[in-house]
């Protein structure tokens, strides 16, 4: 079987010349079928699970009838009627099943009802006229509500048909919907690889150059120097042109408690020995613990501060 998004709307769109009028939008693809696994018979009472099925896709499963087409659909009788030993797994999934005749008279049938999953949401295709099966509560099957009046024959090859919901769908384009997302900073820990040089190339040392009399200076002792887009874990280490070593910091997020640390690391100026830093270009050396590493330039300008009033 094949299904294909089709849902389109209006939209409200504004005109060069000042007008409003309105633009057809639509998503036109078509979805790729995800086969379900059942692990528990838990997990059958709703088989195939929506919140399982991922956003363009759906997943299909066909449970099946023996001489359905009775009208006998009280739950004490369905036990039966079911094709598969009054089982609560259906019988298959990823394809819409025809039913058939099993006898040359036509008194012996196997019927199907198909359960789709799809954007959050169920439908029911059921030519069984007995619902779908599960045995959440119990060992016998229990059937869906089902309604009054059923076709007389089941689809044929080719045959197409159209399914909507209102509102509660998950995927679907909707009127003036309005979608927030929050784009993070790319982070190889948490995809399970390790930074590359080339990745830790991202990392900035703002403002470059930094001076020190910049009109939020309050007092030359309230220096900040920030580092950032920084790796979950690194070593830290700024020296001079000449390669001495000034000050070292072990950057580590898995042990941080405070947010405002997390991909940034704020340098106060000071040395390892406790003295501030003086008009010069250093060298900043980060380091990962798999080894990747990557240096970066920057200069200080000291002069006197701006003084902002409270």
């Amino acid at each position: 079987m094949k299904i294909r998004n089709v849902a389109e709307f209006d939209r409200l769109d504004a005109r060069p010349d000042g007008t409003v009028g309105t633009a057809k939008v639509s998503y036109p693809f078509d979805l790729t079928n995800q086969t379900q696994s059942i692990d528990t018979t838990a997990q059958l009472r709703e088989f195939p699970n929506p919140e399982l099925t991922p956003i363009g896709s759906y997943s299909v499963a066909a449970y099946g009838w023996r001489n359905s087409q009775n009208g006998d659909s009280k739950p004490g009788n369905l036990g039966a009627y079911a094709a598969d030993s009054n089982s609560a797994y259906p019988l298959g999934q990823a394809r819409y099943y025809l039913s058939r005749n099993l006898s040359t008279t036509g008194t012996d049938t196997l019927d199907f009802c198909h359960v789709l999953s799809i954007a959050g949401a169920q439908f029911t295709i059921d030519f069984s006229r007995k619902g779908r099966r599960n045995n959440a509560f119990s060992a016998v099957p229990a059937a869906k509500q089902t309604p009054t009046g059923f076709p007389r024959s089941d689809f044929k090859a080719g045959d197409k048909i159209r399914v909507s919901t209102f509102g509660g769908a998950l995927g679907y384009p909707f009127d003036r919907t309005k979608a927030y997302a929050r784009v993070g900073q790319y982070d190889p820990a948490v995809a399970g690889a390790a930074y590359t040089d080339e990745q830790l190339e991202q990392i900035q040392v703002v403002p470059n150059p930094y001076y020190v009399s910049h009109e939020g200076i309050r007092s030359p002792y309230e220096g900040r120097l920030y580092f950032t887009r920084l790796p979950r874990k690194a070593t830290i280490s700024i020296y001079t042109t000449a390669g001495d070593l000034i000050t070292t910091y072990q950057h580590d997020e898995t042990t941080s408690q405070d947010p405002s640390t997390f991909g940034t690391y704020v340098w106060d100026l000071l040395s390892k020995n406790g003295q501030r830093a003086v008009s010069q270009m250093m060298i900043a050396k980060i380091v990962t613990p798999e080894g990747a590493q990557v240096m970066r330039k920057f200069s200080i300008v000291v002069g006197p501060a701006r003084i902002v009033q409270e």
